[in-house]
Parts: structure tokens; C-alpha cells; sequence
């Protein structure tokens, strides 16, 4: 009987396959990039197939190691999951910002895979993912070397206000109305609408988009309305958009993940469901 590749060799392929290149796979496995040359190699003796193409700078599967990726994925899952046990409680770890949770994973959690626990911290970065502190993370722009990058929110920004002001003015509907009014603006982001409008007065500075939208509805002045985020506001009447800003693409969230984490069932299940739910909302 033919022996089976080495765990470990289907292990550097994955890795490869979902960081685009020996560099990072080898960063994310704790290995030296020619360890890991090395092993991708001895499964393409097994198969007797080349499975990577360079293009540019970048490792490309052929269409023989995309098939192989698919094949093994399934398999390293179910292993995965044989390990872990049917009764495994054990949750996924996410990191999610509280805004992010609370106005756009909140409400979808009903619809969430059965079976599957969650935790959330919004105080990990990308190097705690790399180092196995979270599972999945959900990041504006990205994650950095040695993690699997996948964008899935577009974002993008108009003004907001309440229907009417806290002093029983309406919400301004033209740029010509708008002298006088508060602008409210989210630390460190200031910049991405104050060209919008340079007339409004006071500006106040949030340090959450949770607690900027409540004092925009309350009729503090206007805001920069940041959508997805901005929705549940919009759909209750609480705030308007402002008719005269179109609205400006400005991004993505991106679900981030180590290639490693990837091959639990109850993380890709996790992850393939906050794709629908993100490819729903594009689709909307």
C-alpha cells in the first residue's frame, strides 16, 4: 500500500495556498520558509503534479493544487472536527470592534449556525491573531503578513442627522442650510467629511460610533454616517441622510484568519456564514 504524504506537508501546502506566498506560511507555522519549501515539495513528488505557479511575486495555485486544496480542506475539517469531538463546547474566539457588533453583528445573530458558541474582544489586533489569541477577526482594511485576508463589508460615507434638531430646526437639505450646526466627528476619522461641510460650527468629538450616532439622533448636530454601521438608525427614522453628499466608497471590513484556525470546522462554518451575511447586505 502506498504510504500517505506526511501531515505536515499538507499542512506547509494549506498554509501556502491561503497566504499566497513561502514567506508568510512559514511565519504563520513557526517555520523557516525553506522547511516549508521543502514540504510543499515532497507533496508534489506524492501527487506527481506542480501545484504552485509564481506570478510576480506571488504563488498562484495551478489548477491541479486548487482541486488538491479543495479535496484537502474538507479533509483536514472533518480531522479537525473528529479531534475536537461532537460535544466539543469549546466557542470561537472573535475580534470584532463593539461597533461593528453592536449595530451590524447583533441583529444577525439569530440567524447564526446552530451549535457554534462566539466570544468577542474588541481589544486584539492582528499579531494576537498570528499568535493564536482569537480565531477570527473582523478588521477594517485588513490583517498583515501571515494571515488569511478576506473583504467582506464595503464601506461607505455620507452625512446624517436627526429628522429635526434638538433646537426644532429640520435637518438641512441643501449645503446652504447648514451654517450654524454642530458637526460631530469620530476620533481619529475627522478628516474624512469635514471637507463635506466646513460651515457647521463646534465641533464635537466622539471616541465610539455607538455613542456619535445616539447624540445625532438626539439632535446634536450632523454626523458622518458610515454605512453599513449607520443602517439600523436609518431604517427606524432616528437619523436621515442628508440628500446633497453622495455617498463615497471608503473600504472594507475584512474577516482575517491564521491559516491554522481555518481548519476547524466550527471557525470555516463561522466564517462562511458572516460571508453570507456580508454578501447579503451587497446584494441588498
Amino acid at each position: 500500500m502506498r504510504r500517505a504524504p506526511s501531515l505536515a506537508a499538507i499542512e506547509a501546502f494549506l498554509a501556502v495556498a491561503e497566504c499566497g506566498g513561502v514567506k508568510r506560511a512559514a511565519e504563520s507555522l513557526c517555520l523557516s520558509a525553506s522547511a516549508v519549501t521543502r514540504r510543499v515539495q515532497a507533496l508534489e513528488h506524492h501527487t506527481g503534479a506542480r501545484l504552485f505557479d509564481r506570478e510576480g511575486g506571488r504563488l498562484a495555485l495551478t489548477v491541479a493544487g486548487a482541486a488538491l486544496r479543495e479535496r484537502l480542506r474538507s479533509a483536514m475539517q472533518g480531522l479537525s472536527h473528529a479531534l475536537e469531538g461532537e460535544d466539543s463546547t469549546t466557542p470561537v474566539r472573535l475580534r470584532i470592534s463593539r461597533s461593528l457588533a453592536a449595530l451590524w453583528l447583533a441583529p444577525r445573530l439569530k440567524r447564526a449556525p446552530p451549535g457554534i458558541g462566539l466570544t468577542f474582544n474588541a481589544d486584539l489586533g492582528a499579531v494576537d491573531l498570528r499568535q493564536g489569541a482569537a480565531d477570527l477577526g473582523f478588521f477594517f482594511g485588513g490583517g498583515g503578513d501571515g494571515l488569511s485576508v478576506q473583504a467582506l463589508l464595503p464601506i461607505a460615507l455620507s452625512v446624517v442627522s436627526a429628522p429635526r434638531l434638538a433646537d426644532g430646526r429640520p435637518a438641512p437639505m441643501a449645503p446652504c442650510e447648514i451654517s450654524g450646526f454642530a458637526r460631530l466627528d469620530l476620533a481619529g476619522q475627522e478628516g474624512l467629511w469635514r471637507r463635506h461641510a466646513p460651515e457647521c460650527a463646534r465641533p464635537l468629538t466622539f471616541d465610539g460610533i455607538y455613542p456619535l450616532y445616539e447624540a445625532a439622533a438626539s439632535g446634536l448636530g450632523l454626523a458622518q454616517g458610515i454605512h453599513p454601521l449607520v443602517e439600523p438608525y436609518l431604517a427606524s427614522g432616528r437619523l436621515v441622510e442628508l440628500p446633497w453628499i453622495e455617498r463615497a466608497a471608503a473600504g472594507a471590513y475584512a474577516l482575517v484568519a491564521a491559516p491554522n484556525a481555518l481548519r476547524s470546522r466550527k471557525v470555516a462554518k463561522l466564517r462562511d456564514w458572516l460571508a453570507e451575511e456580508a454578501a447579503s447586505v451587497a446584494a441588498g
